[in-house]
């Protein structure tokens, strides 16, 4: 190996710890301005499809870099647009917690698979799931994958610090609304972000 190339690959190497280290710092300090009531959680009306399109949209070329079918599933989004699907959330932090959920989902499945994103209406909520068919969760884990710093066993290879979950949790409580998980070893994972309407 010449001294050029070892020179380039250690620069490479200290480029991808320090994104690392960022993005830890990142995580960190919105985590801390939730807890503290620094950063308010402003819900206002807004509309669900068109969120979460946009959502979606910016998540497509990261399924793509891992080969992963991102899909945007508007089965129970009614055709009559005046009838548009409406909660009350923080457009800004709801796109966090979103994208956690989604990032994690493209993560954890394998390549060739995909990605489902769906708007289930109810009374009260307008819930969105993201679901994959990744490697899953146990029923072990699944009470504690929002605790602050958890990750599981089987996923200790994967990048990550253990807050997208408990970010995206934090998130939906201060908006009135709340996360479940449902999974099953080697089968997948759908969790399901319920927005409420107001």
């Amino acid at each position: 190996m010449s001294c050029l190339t070892l020179v380039r690959k250690l620069i490479a190497e200290i480029k991808n710890q320090t994104d690392k280290l960022d993005f830890l710092i990142m995580s960190l300090t919105k985590m801390s301005r939730l807890e503290s009531n620094i950063i308010e959680v402003k819900p206002a009306k807004a509309d669900v499809e068109s969120f979460v399109e946009s959502v979606v949209d910016s998540m497509s070329g990261r399924a793509e870099m891992n080969n992963i079918t991102l899909y945007f599933n508007r089965e129970n989004v009614s055709d009559d647009k005046s009838l548009g699907m409406s909660a009350c959330f923080d457009v800004k932090w709801t796109r966090e917690a979103l994208s956690n959920i989604i990032d994690n989902a493209i993560k954890y499945s394998p390549a060739g698979s995909t990605v489902t994103v769906s708007i289930i209406p109810y009374e009260m909520y307008a819930a969105v799931s993201v679901k994959d068919k990744g490697i899953g969760v146990s029923e072990d884990e699944s009470a504690r994958i929002f605790e602050r710093f958890y990750r599981g066993e089987n996923v200790a290879d994967k990048e990550g610090v253990g807050l997208g979950l408990y970010l995206a949790r934090e998130i939906l409580q201060k908006e009135n609304g709340y996360i479940k998980v449902k999974s099953e070893i080697g089968k997948g994972t759908e969790f399901i972000m319920y927005l409420w309407r107001g």
